[in-house]
C-alpha cells in the first residue's frame, strides 16, 4: 500500500513541488497502461472499453446490483463504438463523439466522458490532448472555485501560469481535482492537512480477472514503467 503522510502547504510552489514529485505520475502511468491495453490485439473490444472506464466511480453504492447491470451495459455499448480503431483531429471532436456515445446511459457523468477522452488522445497521440485550455469537472470544478471564487467548464490555461508556471493543462486538471481543498479565494489554505502518498496510484476499476490479462499480457511494459509489482500488490496477484 502507498506509505501516507500528512502536510500543510504554505505556498503555491510547495503544491507545484508535491504534485511533480509524487503525484504526476499517476496520471502518466494510467495513461500509458490505457495506451498499451488499446493497442494490443491480445484484448478484447469489452476489455478495451473497460480498460478506458477504469477509475469511474460514478457507480451509486445505494443500487449497487443495479450499478454493476449498468455498468456492463456501458462497457459493451463503448465496445460496439470501437474509436481506438478510428481516427481524429482533435481533442474537441474525441469529447464530444464521447459525450455523445454516453448521452443515453445512465450514471456516467462529465467527469468519467472527460477522462475517456483523455485516455483516447494519449492513445492517438498527446499532441491531440489540451495544451491551452483546462477542462474542469466535478473536483477540478470544485478546486477551481475555491481558488478563484466562481465556477466554469472551461479556462484559458495561462489563468494558472501564475500559481503553477510548470504544469501542463492536465497536470492543472489533476491539481485542482486531488488538491481542491488547499485553495482559498487566490490564496493557499495554510490550515488545511493534505494526504501525501510516496508512491504513485491511479484507480484501476477493473474486474480480477481483466487485472490479471493486464499484468501477465503486458508484464514487460509494465516492469519498464516501474508498476508491475505495484498492480500485483493492488489486486493481490501472487
Amino acid at each position: 500500500m502507498a506509505k501516507k503522510t500528512k502536510i500543510n502547504f504554505t505556498t503555491f510552489a510547495d503544491i507545484e513541488v508535491e504534485y511533480l514529485s509524487n503525484r504526476s505520475k499517476g496520471m502518466e502511468h494510467e495513461l500509458e497502461l490505457c495506451r498499451l491495453v488499446l493497442s494490443s490485439q491480445s484484448f478484447t473490444d469489452e476489455e478495451k472499453a473497460e480498460v478506458l472506464l477504469m477509475g469511474a466511480h460514478q457507480w451509486p453504492l445505494n443500487t449497487f446490483k443495479k450499478a454493476i447491470t449498468a455498468k456492463g451495459d456501458i462497457i459493451k455499448a463503448f465496445a460496439k463504438e470501437k474509436w481506438w480503431t478510428k481516427s481524429f483531429t482533435s481533442f474537441e471532436e474525441i469529447l464530444t463523439t464521447v459525450n455523445h456515445a454516453a448521452k443515453n446511459l445512465p450514471w456516467l457523468g462529465e467527469l468519467t466522458c472527460y477522462d475517456v477522452a483523455k485516455r483516447l488522445g494519449w492513445f492517438f497521440s498527446p499532441e491531440l490532448l489540451p495544451t491551452d485550455k483546462v477542462y474542469l469537472c466535478a473536483g477540478a470544478r470544485k478546486g477551481y472555485k475555491k481558488l478563484f471564487g466562481h465556477t466554469a467548464k472551461i479556462e484559458n490555461t495561462k489563468v494558472f501560469k501564475k500559481y503553477f508556471p510548470n504544469l501542463t493543462s492536465l497536470q492543472i486538471e489533476d491539481v485542482l481535482c486531488i488538491m481542491k481543498d488547499a485553495f482559498n479565494n487566490g490564496k493557499v489554505d495554510k490550515t488545511h492537512s493534505y494526504e501525501c502518498r510516496k508512491e504513485f496510484c491511479f484507480k484501476l476499476n477493473v474486474n480480477i480477472k481483466l487485472a490479471v490479462k493486464i499484468t501477465t499480457t503486458l508484464k514487460p511494459d509494465l516492469m519498464n514503467m516501474g508498476v508491475y509489482d505495484w498492480l500485483k500488490r493492488l489486486f493481490n496477484i501472487v
